[in-house]
């Protein structure tokens, strides 16, 4: 019988070069990255449902294309002379 865990032939293949260790590092880093990125933002909107910014509740929450046309307003590209109310 063969010795060695289940994660054995993970661990041979990873650390068989070190250009493999050291790729499969740098897209772990930026995939967990992306994942905590995604975690706390689902959570802030999961704990901020209803509120407007002002610390009143809303009636509604926002539609998909009302949040795009607030981003649009609050992005790089917002006409001048419009005031961002954050």
């Amino acid at each position: 019988m063969r010795g060695g865990g289940p994660f054995e032939g993970l661990y041979k293949f990873v650390m068989r070069r070190n250009s493999v260790y050291v790729t499969f590092v740098v897209a772990g880093a930026f995939l967990g990255e992306r994942a905590v990125d995604y975690g706390v933002h689902k959570l802030w909107e999961y704990n901020n449902v209803g509120e407007n910014g002002q610390g009143n509740e809303t009636e509604k929450t926002n539609t998909a294309s009302e949040r795009e046309t607030i981003r649009g307003h609050f992005s790089a590209g917002h006409k001048a002379g419009r005031r961002m109310i954050i």
